[in-house]
């Protein structure tokens, strides 16, 4: 028999008589209300509070943009059993990385500011696999505990000269716990730890000779005295964190707190494992707002500080170079701030969703000497718009459009230059970076689907078609099919 909570639910969103199950549960995983309080998802003893109602999937997809194309298997499962709740997850890609500019580097947003640079570049092969699974267990009226883990793993080579081998691996895990303050409220409580690595080996097959190789270290910069060398590097982080959480069950006051801090560390694999340089990343997140069963509203800050650190070294001693010294050169400082809403909307057998979000960001780049400066100041406003609809019982529709502005407030870009001849094309990226996020950004995106129900409405088929216009990361269009019960 449906709880009471699940049918007050549904009955909000859509006529429960009109429906199968898989109607319901499509239906519910399709509200926006869920993302409104995303944070709260990552304590795995919260999961139960997500979805009322199961649904798994498996789809295959192809994906392209300016940037990447792949093709793409995945597969997803949000079970709900008695006082357990279970969400899984695996997927794999193949396909290409293209257009890339002189970076011999993949998740740049780890490691930057300290990548990998030849004067060559070109596209890059690529395949993916991501697989992971979350657990929330009541373990009584009151308690609630879960644990989650996750592994992503990336491999990326290129067949002609310049030839990296690139390998990452990010290993994720995490626990929490949560409280029942009253038949409304819980207050939950969760820690989490990350492992990462990249490896990277370039080598050159041509007779004709090799390009040089680069050690960036921000803005145009880069460390000068190991140009040339280096050739095998890889990078070794970890972060933890953790975040305290109060989540409404029905309707009520919604607030997440989070921090992390994290470290990476670039090694120069072939020159005896010199630790070149490293990252100290700090995080803190805060949101506040209110949830109801069809609407909700969310304000939310989050603040990032990133400094770099480049070691000094001695002469090389038999084939080791004594490191003597650490100065702090690099800086980033990002704050954001914002408010975004949603509300869904039933009108007979479709569910309106729409969803206004406003924000401001401040991002800070400075490199200390020589000194080199970045400053983006930007106002974001955005408005999405999503419809999803049951057609004679066997049929659901769905699509949704979204439009993003973005304009510049202020900005500044001081001494992004070089001498380098071979670092000019690296110059000409970052200033192309500069005038595309400071100029005013106009963003769109639309997505379709379809799904239809068989075998007496148990299982569904479906397609969905998503195209981004997006002037700072690229367009890109994505296509799928799917098999969900």
């Amino acid at each position: 028999m449906a709880s009471p909570r699940l049918l007050s639910n549904l009955l909000l969103l859509i006529p429960l008589s009109a429906f199968a199950q898989i109607d319901e549960a499509i239906v519910e995983h399709s509200s926006t209300l869920p993302s409104l309080t995303e944070s709260a998802w990552n304590n795995p003893a919260l999961l139960s509070e997500k979805y009322e109602s199961s649904l798994s999937s498996v789809a295959g997809s192809f994906y392209n943009s300016d940037k990447e194309r792949f093709g793409e298997f995945k597969a997803d499962s949000y079970m709900k059993l008695k006082s357990i709740t279970i969400s899984a997850h695996a997927l794999y890609n193949n396909g290409a990385k293209h257009n890339v500019r002189f970076c011999e580097n993949v998740d740049i947003d780890k490691i930057y500011p300290y990548l990998t640079y030849d004067a060559v570049g070109g596209n890059l092969n690529l395949e993916r696999y991501a697989f992971g699974g979350e657990i929330g267990v009541k373990i009584s009226d009151r308690w609630d505990a879960g644990g989650f883990i996750s592994y992503n793993a990336g491999l990326f080579y290129r067949n002609v000269d310049p030839r990296p081998r690139i390998v990452t691996g990010d290993f994720k895990l995490g626990a929490g716990g949560a409280y029942s303050l009253n038949d409304n409220y819980k207050v939950g409580l969760y820690l989490n730890f990350d492992k990462y690595k990249q490896s990277c080996g370039i080598t050159f097959m041509s007779e004709l000779g090799a390009s040089k190789i680069y050690h960036l270290t921000g803005l145009g910069s880069h460390y000068n005295r190991f140009a040339g060398l280096g050739n095998s590097t890889y990078y070794n982080g970890n972060s933890f964190g953790g975040a305290v959480t109060l989540l409404p069950s029905t309707e009520g006051i919604y607030a997440n707190v989070s921090a992390h801090k994290g470290k990476m560390n670039l090694i120069l694999e072939d020159l005896n494992k010199l630790p070149m340089s490293k990252i100290d990343t700090r995080d803190l997140s805060i949101e506040a707002g209110y949830k109801s069963k069809i609407w909700g509203v969310t304000a939310f800050t989050d603040i990032l500080r990133k400094h770099g650190y480049e070691n000094i070294f001695g002469d090389a001693a038999s084939g080791q170079y004594p490191q003597i010294g650490t100065v702090a050169m690099h800086i980033i400082n990002q704050n954001i701030y914002g408010v975004k809403g949603t509300v869904d909307l039933p009108i007979k057998r479709t569910v309106l969703s729409v969803t206004p979000a406003v924000g401001y960001s401040h991002y800070k780049e400075l490199y200390r000497d020589p000194k080199r400066l970045l400053k983006c100041d930007n106002l974001t406003s955005s408005v999405e718009m999503k419809a999803i609809s049951v057609i004679a019982n066997r049929v659901i529709v769905r699509g949704g459009i979204k439009y993003n502005l973005v304009s510049p407030v202020t900005h500044d870009i001081v001494n992004v230059t070089t001498n380098n001849d071979d670092l000019t094309n690296y110059i000409s990226i970052l200033q192309e970076g500069y005038e595309t996020a400071t100029g005013t950004c106009h963003n769109f995106s639309a997505s379709i689907g379809a799904d239809l129900m068989i075998c007496s409405n148990k299982y569904v088929i479906g397609i969905d078609a998503t195209y981004v216009r997006d002037k700072l990361y690229g367009n890109h269009s994505l296509f799928s099919a799917s098999f969900k019960f």
